[in-house]
C-alpha cells in the first residue's frame, strides 16, 4: 500500500494505472464475473507498461453484456481463469494509484474475484474519473463515450472493450487534469480527497486531515485553510475551527470565517490547514 504520508507531490511522480473490465453482468456479488481486463501503467504522462487478457468467467454471459461488448463465447472458453491470472493482475495494479471510469464498479469486481479465492481485497489509492467528469464538466450525460466526445478524444479501438476503454479513460483523465490544474489542483492528495474512492485507504487519508483539524480546534486560534469550493475553484481564508463532526462515516467541519459567518464544509473539500 502507498505511504499515507507521501501523497502531497504532483500526479506525475506516481505510477497511475488506468484499467477497465468487461463483465458477464453488473452484479459481482450475485455471481457475475470478469471476462476481460485492459490496463495501462503511466508515469509522468507516459505509458510504461500495459496488460490485457480475456478471462474465462466460468459462467454464461448475460444477453445484455454480450450485446454490449460482443466478445465471442468460444474465445472466452479458451481463455485463462481469473485464478490463473490473479498474481499477474495484482502485481500490475499494486503500489500504484488506480484510475478508472466508475472505479468502484471495476475494483469491486476485482475484490469479489479475490474474495472467491480466499485472498485479501486490494485496498488501494483510487481515483474515480467519472466523478471528476461529473463535477468538472456538468454535462447532461457523463458516460465515457459522451465525455470523450466532448473533450475531442477518439477511441483507438471498439468501445466497450477493456483496452480501448481504459485508453479512452486515460485520455479523459489527463484532459480533466489540465482543466483542474487551472483551478489550482496539484497534488495526489487533492485528487484523492475530491475524487477518491470511498474505501479504507481514503478513509485513512481523511483521518489524517481530521487529526490536523483536532489540533486546530485545540489551539482555539485562527488557522489558514485551503479548500475547493462548490464553484470548483481553490479558495484560501482565515478560519476559526468550531467543531469537527462525523456523520454517516464522513467528516465535516464547522468554522467561523473572517465575516463572522459559521460555515459547514465537507472534509473532502478541505485540501490543507496551516496552524499559525
Amino acid at each position: 500500500m502507498m505511504n499515507l504520508y507521501d501523497l502531497n507531490k504532483p500526479l506525475k511522480f506516481y505510477n497511475l494505472v488506468f484499467f477497465d473490465l468487461e463483465t458477464t453482468g453488473l452484479h459481482a456479488k450475485d455471481g457475475d464475473a470478469i471476462c476481460e481486463i485492459g490496463a495501462f501503467k503511466v508515469l509522468d504522462g507516459k505509458v510504461v507498461d500495459s496488460f490485457h487478457s480475456l478471462i474465462n468467467p466460468g459462467r454464461e454471459m448475460s444477453f445484455e453484456a454480450q450485446r454490449i461488448h460482443k466478445i465471442p463465447a468460444e474465445e472466452l472458453e479458451s481463455a485463462p481463469c481469473f485464478r490463473d491470472l490473479e498474481t499477474q493482475i495484482i502485481d500490475f495494479l499494486k503500489d500504484s494509484v488506480l484510475c478508472a471510469y466508475n472505479v468502484a464498479f471495476d475494483l469491486g469486481f476485482i475484490n469479489e474475484e479475490l474474495f472467491r479465492l480466499g485472498k485479501p481485497s486490494l485496498n488501494a489509492a483510487a481515483v474515480d474519473i467519472l466523478s471528476m467528469a461529473r463535477k468538472t464538466l456538468n454535462l447532461p450525460k457523463s458516460n465515457l463515450a459522451k465525455v470523450a466526445s466532448f473533450l475531442n478524444i477518439e477511441s483507438k479501438g471498439r468501445l466497450h472493450r477493456a483496452l480501448a476503454d481504459s485508453d479512452m479513460a486515460k485520455g479523459v483523465f489527463y484532459k480533466l487534469v489540465d482543466i483542474l490544474a487551472g483551478r489550482g489542483l496539484k497534488s495526489l492528495s487533492d485528487y484523492l480527497s475530491l475524487y477518491g474512492l470511498n474505501n479504507s485507504f481514503n478513509e485513512a487519508v481523511q483521518d489524517l486531515k481530521a487529526d490536523q483539524i483536532k489540533k486546530a480546534l485545540f489551539s482555539k486560534k485562527d488557522v489558514g485553510i485551503v479548500y475547493f469550493s462548490y464553484e470548483n475553484c481553490l479558495q484560501e481564508e482565515k478560519a476559526l475551527i468550531i467543531d469537527l463532526l462525523k456523520e454517516n462515516g464522513k467528516y465535516h467541519i464547522w468554522y467561523r470565517n473572517c465575516y463572522g459567518d459559521n460555515v459547514k464544509l465537507p472534509l473532502t473539500r478541505l485540501l490543507s490547514v496551516s496552524i499559525t
